[in-house]
């Protein structure tokens, strides 16, 4: 039988992480630079706005209607950023982000 090795596999920035964010609310995930995995949708409803900063402000990512999801969505991005990752959300979206 071969013998195998277990490898942990680092991204560009370090190990991935995760920010669990549910109902209302500004949510600074990451300050510096990084890069966005995804963005998973467990309950649909309001908006979620992606900025590249350290506060609910700055340059805009994107903007997600999270009203028209079906879910459990994953929406890819792998997209990097400078300053940090923020999310503001509205009403009672419940939204995970991996981002490293």
């Amino acid at each position: 039988m071969a013998d195998f090795k277990t490898v942990q596999i680092r991204g560009r920035y370090g190990n991935p992480a995760y920010t669990h964010v549910s109902g209302a609310a500004t949510t600074v995930c990451k300050t510096g630079p990084g890069c966005l995995h995804g963005i998973v949708v467990g309950t649909p409803g309001g908006t979620c706005t992606v900025y590249d900063n350290a506060a609910g402000s700055g340059t805009v990512m994107a903007v997600i209607d999270l009203s028209t999801v079906t879910v459990p969505t994953s929406l890819p991005f792998n997209c990097d950023f400078t300053t940090g990752l923020t999310l503001v959300t509205t009403s009672t979206s419940d939204i995970t982000a991996v981002f490293e």
